[in-house]
């Protein structure tokens, strides 16, 4: 049986979990643009209202 990898390193380093995604790049270069304009533009700013931030304590 996997299971992820603890705090700590205990855990399968055998294990690799990949996105799946049915998108082609056509479909993806206009949104990836569009968060990352934002983004950029949120760090010129300084107002931090980034898109796309990964919550670690979550998992996500």
């Amino acid at each position: 049986m996997w299971g992820p990898v603890k705090k700590g390193g205990e855990g399968r380093a055998n294990l690799i979990i990949t996105p799946h995604t049915a998108d082609t790049l056509d479909m993806v270069l206009p949104l990836f643009t569009r968060r990352f304009t934002q983004n950029a533009q949120a760090l010129i700013s300084g107002d931090g209202s980034f898109e796309g931030v990964v919550d670690a304590e979550h998992g996500y």
